[in-house]
């Protein structure tokens, strides 16, 4: 029987229009939207919260869902929610969280850092133009992870 997880990613815009990544420190290597698993025992909203605070320490605001995406993984089935956020208390400048996070940081949507997944740019991209996805989308796990 294949296990279910939900995940959730945050794309965190500043007062400036900088957004908000993180390089993982353990596994991946990407600049990637920050987030993670929810806990069985917590809501998509508060799931997104903790994640983001544990892995930058800067508190959010939810503002929309931008879409939900499926990635089956052998044994696993990911849902993936994306929410577009703004900051809940000022401008902070955000911290990591190692040995999980190694950097984190707002950058400018022209001077990303390097690498970033495409998943990435397409959800940022998707911020900025307001657009959501309607349905789930079905990604294989390379166009979600790389």
């Amino acid at each position: 029987m294949a296990k279910r997880r939900l995940t959730v990613e945050a794309v965190v815009t500043d007062s400036r229009g900088r957004v908000l990544l993180v390089r993982q420190g353990r596994s991946r290597h990407d600049w990637e939207l920050p987030g993670g698993k929810v806990r069985k025992d917590e809501s998509l909203l508060a799931g997104l919260r903790r994640e983001v605070e544990e892995e930058t320490q800067i508190a959010i605001v939810p503002q929309r869902l931008i879409g939900v995406y499926f990635i089956r993984d052998g044994s696993e089935l990911f849902h993936d929610f994306v929410f577009a956020c703004g900051i809940a208390r000022g401008e902070k400048s955000p911290r990591p969280n190692p040995p999980e996070i190694a950097e984190c940081g707002f950058f400018a949507l022209d001077h990303l850092p390097k690498p970033v997944r495409p998943f990435t740019r397409e959800r940022i991209a998707d911020a900025q133009r307001n657009t959501s996805e309607i349905l789930p989308v079905e990604l294989v796990m390379k166009d979600w992870i790389g």
